[in-house]
């Protein structure tokens, strides 16, 4: 199903799709993908958002997570994604484990 999900991402124009790996975490995948614009955006949530997914934020915003229980998709505006960059907080982390 990730493989299904990303592929469909890239027909929607997603891009600069990145998964990490988060079996300790509340789920075992995080997609990370951005988006051009809000259009898309609210497109890929409409398609993808319904009884079995949830959907946390707004469109608007620039960040939208879908929660597919066994994976998480976080997709961006390209600004919001930089400000946040989840995929350092989460080398971080790696980083912070790896060393106890």
């Amino acid at each position: 199903m990730l493989d299904e999900f990303i592929e469909d991402l890239k027909k929607m124009d997603a891009f600069n799709i990145t998964v990490i790996n988060t079996p300790d975490y509340l789920t075992d995948y995080f997609i990370i993908a951005s988006v051009d614009n809000i259009i898309t955006l609210k497109a890929i949530v409409d398609k993808f958002g319904g009884s079995n997914v949830k959907v946390h934020g707004e469109a608007d915003s620039g960040w939208v997570i879908l929660d597919f229980n066994d994976f998480w998709c976080h997709l961006f505006l390209p600004h919001t994604r930089e400000y946040y960059n989840l995929e350092r907080l989460w080398t971080i982390k790696a980083t912070m484990r790896d060393s106890k």
